[in-house]
């Protein structure tokens, strides 16, 4: 589950949800909702295409410079740049579904 500010969406949301889903409007959701659009707008789409633009600057744990060979390297940029796309969709549903399209 992602997080927001160090509270689950969910949980963050828990009292303002009814039977029929999510919350579909007011101050509260509408928060939340510039906050996920923050954090997938800035955030991670900036540092899905910085990595994309160069792997070996973000390589801080060495885990590039240390793979024994070039597919493997490929590989650990492959893994991270999914990472980032999933992390970035998740965000995207949660926004979805907070907005009631999901």
């Amino acid at each position: 589950m992602s997080l927001v500010r160090g509270v689950s969406v969910v949980d963050y949301h828990h009292s303002s949800w009814t039977s029929s889903g999510p919350p579909t409007g007011g101050p509260q959701v509408e928060t939340t909702t510039h906050e996920l659009d923050q954090t997938t707008g800035a955030g991670h789409n900036e540092k899905l295409e910085a990595y994309r633009s160069d792997p070996w600057a973000y390589d801080n744990k060495g885990h590039l410079a240390n793979a024994s060979t070039t597919e493997i390297q490929q590989a650990i940029i492959a893994g991270r740049i999914n990472k980032l796309e999933v992390e970035i969709r998740g965000f995207q549903n949660q926004i979805d579904l907070i907005n009631g399209a999901g």
